[in-house]
């Protein structure tokens, strides 16, 4: 009985560790990507960045860092609203021209047909272009969305972002601050001939509502305004002729818009 029992023992060890491996090399089947603020993405069919099929000169890609594996598929999640924490993204992943959308299906043919007629001094965007968010009276959240360039642009753009209220009675309701440097002034540097490694610059926002405020939905854009005195300043003594405020030629102009809808005090 003894016997029987002690040779049972190495066969259950042997399918239990089995069982732990194939557990172990299912969950390996997967990617695994963490945030800063603690929310998780669990990815399969790992998609990575391949650009051998653009037809363009490798070149224009060398000042940007390498793309992370399964770049695309942590991205698309990001796209469809899978995955929701944009603080996330470090430089590996927003400086590369695919994080933003419509890079490949159009922007891509600033590279590979050239106009010899066009050159181009400002221009600019916001990815994503359309924030939503639901809060309490009294709650305040943070988020952050990515200032770029436009495909072809070849300037350093000089440019400071400021909340605007179409309804002016929501800004007693809703505050809105932009947070470091691009409340006062930062520069957006060129993508044309080749990336450069300022082409998007990253900004932070706080949404703050109002205490005992009622249930509403509230809008608000996000204008580009031309950058303090002293952006400006730095940007003709470091990039000469190459230097234009933002809102040269075009004006002010909002690049991306935010609703936010108040909720009923629990």
């Amino acid at each position: 009985m003894d016997s029987a029992k002690n040779s049972a023992w190495p066969r259950m060890a042997i399918m239990v560790i089995g069982i732990i491996a194939l557990v172990i090399v299912s969950w390996l089947g997967w990617n695994y990507f963490s945030s800063s603020q603690n929310q998780s993405l669990l990815v399969q069919n790992c998609s990575s960045i391949n650009r051998e099929s653009y037809g363009v000169n490798p070149v224009i890609f060398e000042e940007l860092p390498s793309p992370p594996a399964c770049f695309y598929t942590v991205v698309d999640a990001f796209r469809s609203g899978d995955f929701l924490n944009p603080f996330f993204f470090d430089k590996t992943y927003y400086l590369q021209p695919e994080f933003f959308p419509l890079f490949e299906r159009e922007g891509l043919a600033a590279w590979k047909y050239p106009s010899a007629g066009v050159w181009g001094a400002v221009g600019y965007g916001a990815h994503p272009s359309s924030l939503s968010f639901s809060l309490l009276p009294g709650q305040r959240i943070r988020t952050r969305l990515f200032i770029f360039s436009s495909m072809g642009i070849r300037t350093y753009q000089g440019m400071r972002i400021a909340p605007f209220f179409p309804n002016p009675v929501d800004e007693a309701h809703v505050t809105i601050s932009i947070l470091g440097k691009a409340g006062n002034g930062f520069i957006v540097g060129p993508n044309f001939p080749k990336f450069s490694s300022m082409w998007v610059q990253p900004v932070d926002i706080e949404i703050r509502a109002a205490e005992n405020i009622p249930p509403e939905t509230l809008r608000a854009r996000l204008v580009v305004k031309s950058p303090e005195s002293a952006t400006d300043e730095q940007g003709i003594e470091k990039y000469g002729s190459n230097y234009f405020p933002a809102t040269a030629y075009v004006g002010e102009r909002s690049p991306a818009e935010i609703t936010i809808t108040i909720l009923p005090e629990k």
